[in-house]
């Protein structure tokens, strides 16, 4: 794990969804796209101690070939390894009528000052996914 992580290329990104071989993440940080990018990212790891067990606002860095297909979203080649970086904060919250909804917030650092990324579990889909981004 050690040479993954000295020697292969990153991106580092908040988790967004998860589907059962892939995730789609957000990255305001990586190379090549100062505003800001979607990445599709492959579960099937070829480090098996990386961590997988992702949730929404997941914070990770994911280790990888350099390959990036400029497709929407982005899509890397091999996935190396995938490392939590800061996990996702988690909270209930009641919604219309008695349906629970868990939402998940996420603060970062956007531009030099304060904000947060907001993520709603949708009952439909049974899946997490960003509902907005809040600046303060």
């Amino acid at each position: 794990m050690d040479y993954i992580i000295e020697n292969e290329s990153i991106v580092t990104g908040i988790v967004e969804e998860m589907h059962d071989d892939y995730i789609i993440m957000y990255s305001d940080s990586a190379e090549g796209y100062p505003n800001g990018s979607r990445w599709s990212i492959s579960l099937d790891v070829e480090n098996k101690d990386s961590y997988t067990d992702l949730v929404a606002g997941d914070e990770i860095v994911v280790y990888h070939d350099g390959n990036v297909m400029e497709t929407e979203p982005l899509k890397v080649g091999t996935v190396y390894a995938i490392t939590l970086k800061t996990p996702a904060e988690r909270a209930d919250k009641e919604v219309q009528g008695n349906d629970t909804c868990k939402s998940i917030c996420v603060s970062r650092i956007f531009g030099g000052g304060q904000g947060r990324i907001l993520y709603d579990f949708t009952k439909d889909s049974g899946k997490f996914g960003r509902s907005r981004t809040e600046f303060g």
